[in-house]
């Protein structure tokens, strides 16, 4: 059976700075979203720090964005169409430090990890090194995402947000992504499925738009990762009511692409479907 687009476990709220704080971004709008797309499971994933654990990022510590704040959204509306779930997208700092930690993972049904934001902490460039400045982001990326599989998260609800994302690398995302050779990559994700976490089909708008050649060639990462044994769960990321209406179009093309069944999907989401109805 070919995958179904049943879900979006990668959304934000008007808390989220990146979300500009628009307030039609409510819960509310959120799960009516849920409902009108047809889907039967969403999540609110908002970018949050945790103010007692170690590492920083100013960007979402100066805004206020701890556990607490997040959780002000609590309780969720939920709906007999659609469950509404309640997440977060951690960010990892050039320390290795995630903005959750052991002691909190339970406060959260799913837990985006999100290693490719190299736009908020980008590695250091020595002026000396003559690499391309892609390969540089290339190893960092790398050694991010083995940070990640090192550590002692509970895998079997957590994500890997937008591996493909042009912020991991904005001066030469094409570049950083061919930089890495099939052997990285299916290195890369073998260890991820062995971990058993879902890797996120969420593609950057420029590479849904773009020919048709240069989209194929974006995909070639999820090719190899479905090769090496991943499931996928599907995130549209959205930060606006308006951005969230391009999830199920840009969703369908991408899972016919990869020819995905719902053998592929992330077990994860496949326990919550299976779940009755919250009223």
């Amino acid at each position: 059976m070919q995958y179904q687009i049943d879900h979006d476990l990668h959304i934000h709220s008007f808390i989220s700075p990146c979300a500009g704080h628009d307030p039609r971004q409510t819960p509310a709008a959120i799960l009516a979203y849920g409902v009108t797309a047809g889907l039967c499971l969403v999540c609110v994933t908002d970018h949050i720090w945790d103010k007692n654990g170690p590492g920083d990022c100013m960007l979402w510590r100066g805004d206020g964005l701890d556990f607490e704040k997040a959780e002000e959204l609590l309780p969720l509306p939920q709906s007999p169409k659609c469950r509404f779930l309640f997440g977060i997208e951690a960010d990892l700092d050039n320390d290795g430090n995630l903005a959750v930690t052991e002691k909190d993972y339970d406060r959260f049904d799913f837990i985006i990890v999100s290693p490719s934001h190299m736009h908020i902490f980008p590695p250091a460039v020595d002026e000396n090194d003559d690499r391309t400045l892609a390969e540089i982001y290339k190893e960092a990326y790398q050694k991010r995402i083995k940070q990640i599989l090192a550590m002692n998260l509970p895998f079997e609800k957590c994500g890997i947000a937008h591996f493909s994302t042009s912020l991991a690398c904005k001066q030469d995302p094409v570049g950083l992504f061919d930089a890495f050779s099939d052997e990285e990559y299916e290195d890369l994700f073998g260890e991820i499925a062995k971990r058993g976490m879902g890797v996120e089909l969420n593609l950057d708008g420029s590479y849904l738009t773009a020919d048709e050649e240069s989209f194929q060639h974006h995909l070639r990462p999820y090719r190899i990762a479905k090769q090496m044994g991943c499931t996928f769960y599907l995130g549209g990321d959205a930060h606006t009511p308006d951005s969230m209406d391009l999830f199920v179009p840009r969703s369908k093309r991408v899972v016919e692409a990869l020819g995905l069944t719902e053998d592929d999907k992330f077990p994860f989401v496949k326990q919550h479907l299976a779940q009755p109805p919250v009223h």
